[in-house]
């Protein structure tokens, strides 16, 4: 007996020692794999571990070597980001070299890169060099007036400005109370990030449009544009230029009727009202619509990601009478079939009446016209019948950013780079539309709390009772 005993008790251990051995076996396994292909899952709700869509397709597209220098301290906060995020880019493409230094241990160095200040990164690639900065690792969140890291946009960017072998010409207009200064600060960085050098332009002042432009951007005028001024865009479009217009409403009459002309000579016809979508909106506010996406490769990444676009106070456009048989008009954005344009801006009772413009309407639309005697060349245009999301307040709300980005790259024949953009650790509000808002707040505020209340009541009359 105590033979069999002895015998059953030899027989678990083993089977014991043995699982045990197998469990370490796999965990041992797991982690060379892990190790070994840099396996990881990123469950954050903007992927901000993850490089972004924009960043793999730069990096996919790279073909000239990048070598990246940090010059660093060894208790530096930036240090840790710098190197995951480095580390992410290394195993993308064997394009990409990288080395983090001590600028205390290796001061020769640093000197020979003119490096004077802690948490500097060099990036080289044949004779261009750029560094950046710390401060410039960062932007402020106007929503928190914190700063966040933004590291990946800064080195997606710096990439680009070294490998490229002309960087785009684009020229934001002004004179007229266009959108300028710290009011678009992420605009316009968001368009330098994709490669553009980006300037001011008064045409007045200029006396037309420089010869190096490649694209021209008109965000949101409140006062019109002269004759002369006129005719030097029309002279730039009418030989295969590319532009961006950004409208907003005008509560007169006369409105801005010279640049509507020629925006309307483009294809677009901009009409003066305020979009009501009472189907489509944020939290309930009409006036902030929340437009449905057309099938267009601006905006296809945009609904593949589940990204929305917040445009208050938008207004709509729509095909010109001077579109012809060869020119494309494509429409971007649209609002639901309840929707209407409201014309009657002066009135306080706003209700849909036989002067306002019935939905579905066209919010953002893009226009492609040959030009030439023989059409060789192609005039490209996006016209979008709202400004704020240009703002610093929105542009970094939902799919915002990338929308107009994805604009520019295309009317830049850029399809390529036509992407969503990195994430910054920022705070990212919850994007209800319609009736959303108004149903949680009865089923949390009024709902959950009514049944707790009578269930309560129910117990305690049954106490009563007993």
């Amino acid at each position: 007996m105590k033979k069999f005993f002895n015998m059953r008790r030899l027989k678990y251990g083993s089977n014991s020692l043995v699982l045990i051995i197998s469990v370490i076996g796999i965990v041992i396994l797991f982690n060379i794999f892990v190790y070994g292909y840099n396996f990881r899952i990123d469950m954050t709700k903007n992927k901000l571990y993850t490089l972004s869509d924009k960043t793999d397709q730069v990096l996919e597209n790279l073909e000239k070597e990048v070598e990246i220098i940090g010059f660093f301290k060894e208790d530096s906060a930036l240090l840790p980001d710098i190197a995951e995020l480095l580390k992410e880019y290394k195993n993308k493409t064997n394009n990409i070299k990288y080395s983090l230094i001590d600028m205390d241990s290796n001061p020769v160095k640093a000197r020979a890169y003119e490096v004077t200040d802690y948490d500097t990164v060099v990036f080289m690639s044949g004779d261009k060099i750029i560094k950046i900065r710390r401060n410039d690792f960062y932007e402020l969140d106007y929503r928190t007036v914190t700063k966040v890291f933004a590291g990946e946009e800064k080195v997606t960017q710096a990439i680009l400005d070294v490998t490229l072998e002309k960087q785009n010409k684009a020229y934001l207009l002004q004179g007229h109370g266009e959108l300028a200064g710290d009011n678009i600060h992420w605009f316009e960085s968001a368009i330098k990030g994709e490669g553009y050098n980006l300037e001011y332009l008064n045409l007045a002042q200029n006396n037309g449009v420089p010869e190096d432009a490649d694209l021209l951007i008109i965000a949101g005028p409140t006062k019109d544009y002269s004759l002369d001024e006129l005719w030097y865009l029309t002279q730039y479009t009418d030989n295969g230029g590319r532009i961006l217009v950004l409208m907003r409403q005008f509560y007169n009459e006369n409105g801005i009727v010279n640049l509507s002309a020629y925006i309307e000579s483009l294809g677009v016809k901009v009409n003066n009202d305020v979009i009501i979508d009472p189907e489509r909106n944020y939290f309930n506010d009409p006036v902030t619509i929340i437009p449905q996406y057309k099938d267009h490769s601006i905006v296809r990444k945009l609904h593949e990601n589940g990204l929305y676009l917040l445009m208050p106070g938008s207004l709509s456009i729509e095909k010109s009478r001077f579109v012809t048989e060869n020119d494309t008009f494509e429409p971007l954005l649209e609002t639901s079939s309840k929707a209407w344009g409201e014309t009657n801006l002066s009135d306080n009772d706003i209700e849909l009446d036989e002067n306002d413009n019935k939905g579905p309407l066209t919010v953002a639309a893009a226009i492609t016209r040959p030009v030439g005697l023989l059409g060789q060349k192609q005039m490209k245009a996006v016209v979008i019948g709202n400004t704020v999301i240009a703002t610093n307040e929105l542009i970094n709300e939902q799919g915002n950013i990338d929308f107009l980005v994805n604009a520019i790259n295309y009317i830049q024949d850029k399809e390529q780079l036509i992407s969503i953009r990195p994430k910054n650790r920022v705070m990212e509000p919850l994007t209800l539309q319609g009736n959303q808002g108004t149903l949680l707040y009865m089923i949390f505020v009024v709902a959950i709390p009514a049944a707790v209340f009578i269930t309560g009541l129910i117990i305690f009359i049954r106490r009563r009772r007993r």
